[in-house]
């Protein structure tokens, strides 16, 4: 799944997006793109959707979760729910995103009325070219595999759900509600630099532990990013060393 979107120029002249009443539906709107899988979909949940694209704006759960609501209505997106889970689908995704032959399949499912088949693009067969053996490949090529396998180490795939796993994490070791507005952008800033929620929840255990072992007190998520940045550096060094030695 790619990690960027083309947001087209012809979405400001949209007649639907220019008729939304609500700067705020606008800009929901428009962020969304970018975290989409490669049919247009991405969690449903307000709460998660909040978390992910609008980190950054103070808005409630019940204020996304309306603003969804009149992106439905306004046929922008279909927001629907398959066996529990919410879904949201970007109207007309395929006419604006370049590369998708190279998709497979879709990470969320089908809206339930879906008749289960896309615009076809040439590739999209799930038939690749076969990959000759070693003992066929040239040097170069050889080379090139493996600054891709180096270079996948530091692949990581982050979702709404991590998010929601790290808050959920913070409430119990805090005993509190979870997280404060002003801890979410050091959160996002944390995960979009590649290190796991994993990661961020085992340093904010063995952290908070010590510090109240020493009667301290922690007064914000602040506290742990320095010791965050630390073990995950320390990990991708270690990385590095086992691919070498499997060389």
């Amino acid at each position: 799944m790619a990690d960027r979107r083309m947001i087209s120029k012809v979405i400001s002249m949209s007649e639907k997006v220019g008729d939304l009443n609500n700067v705020f539906d606008m800009l929901l709107f428009t962020w969304m793109i970018p975290h989409t899988d490669d049919f247009g979909r991405l969690t449903g949940s307000p709460k998660k959707v909040n978390l992910m694209v609008v980190p950054h704006i103070e808005k409630s759960t019940t204020e996304v979760s309306e603003s969804l609501g009149r992106l439905h209505d306004a046929g922008l997106i279909n927001w629907y729910e398959v066996d529990g889970d919410q879904v949201i689908q970007i109207n007309d995704f395929e006419k604006h995103q370049p590369g998708l032959h190279k998709r497979t399949k879709p990470k969320f499912p089908d809206p339930p009325d879906h008749s289960g088949s896309f615009p076809e693009f040439p590739g999209s067969s799930e038939q690749f070219p076969k990959i000759p053996p070693e003992g066929n490949r040239s040097k170069e090529n050889l080379r090139e595999g493996n600054r891709s396998k180096a270079e996948s180490i530091e692949t990581v795939t982050t979702t709404a759900d991590d998010l929601e796993k790290i808050e959920k994490a913070y409430g119990q070791i805090h005993g509190c509600m979870g997280l404060k507005p002003k801890d979410w952008p050091l959160v996002t800033g944390l995960i979009n630099q590649g290190i796991s929620s994993d990661l961020i929840i085992e340093v904010m255990v063995e952290r908070h532990k010590k510090k109240v072992e020493e009667g301290g007190k922690v007064n914000g998520f602040s506290f742990y990013t320095n010791a965050i940045k630390e073990k995950h550096a320390q990990g991708k060094s270690q990385d590095r060393l086992d691919f070498l030695d499997d060389m």
